[in-house]
């Protein structure tokens, strides 16, 4: 719905929002990992491979998907 700045002015930072996304993958309540494992294809959809810089550090099985 707003997309992220890089696109358009108005949008999510990139930064923070992965930020968010990546804190959550932490998360122990199953839910909020799906949740961050879809907003990751999302924005990967929009991104591309430029968005691998944001995942160098996350688990590899979170990575897989």
């Amino acid at each position: 719905m707003f997309g992220l700045q890089s696109q358009c002015p108005f949008g999510f930072s990139l930064e923070c929002l992965m930020a968010f996304i990546i804190h959550s993958f932490g998360s122990p309540n199953g839910e909020v990992r799906n949740a961050a494992v879809k907003a990751t294809v999302e924005v990967y959809r929009l991104m591309g491979p430029p968005l691998e810089k944001f995942l160098k550090g996350v688990k590899p099985a979170i990575h897989e998907v």
